[in-house]
């Protein structure tokens, strides 16, 4: 998939969700990164996992 797309999708849920914020995949991928940390990941592996996304593209 995409990112342009994951982040049509995102903002769809958004708005359907009555969210005023604007979204994107760049939100959806920072907003998970924030919570596997606070939630107690390896930050190690949440690089190797941000990286590998990244190189998706």
């Amino acid at each position: 998939m995409h990112p342009n797309n994951l982040s049509i999708l995102v903002r769809g849920y958004l708005n359907a969700a009555g969210i005023k914020k604007s979204g994107s995949c760049h939100m959806l991928r920072h907003t998970t990164a924030t919570l596997m940390l606070e939630n107690g990941a390896d930050i190690r592996s949440l690089q190797t996992l941000l990286v590998h996304l990244r190189e998706q593209k």
